[in-house]
């Protein structure tokens, strides 16, 4: 089976990442530090960004987005849907 991943070097991808983390201070939100810092990068990302879907950083505040949405769900929610008929 041929993937996508097959061809990912590891070694580069780890001194890239160890780069990226170095300067985004970005990782799993595990805290509401964490969660702090998140919505602070991706408001940032925002207001650079704003609605060009071509900008390089556009898959950055996509996964950015996705981390605080899932956090939100899991930390904020004030109420479930499926209790409210």
């Amino acid at each position: 089976m041929n993937t996508m991943s097959e061809g990912i070097d590891l070694a580069a991808l780890q001194g890239l990442w160890a780069e990226f983390a170095r300067i985004s201070c970005l990782r799993a939100l595990r805290s509401e530090a964490d969660y702090d810092h998140a919505v602070s990068l991706m408001d940032q990302l925002i207001d650079t960004i704003g609605d060009d879907e071509q900008h390089p950083l556009a898959g950055l505040l996509d996964l950015i987005s996705d981390l605080v949405m899932l956090y939100d769900r899991q930390h904020f929610a004030l109420f479930s849907l499926e209790a409210n008929p």
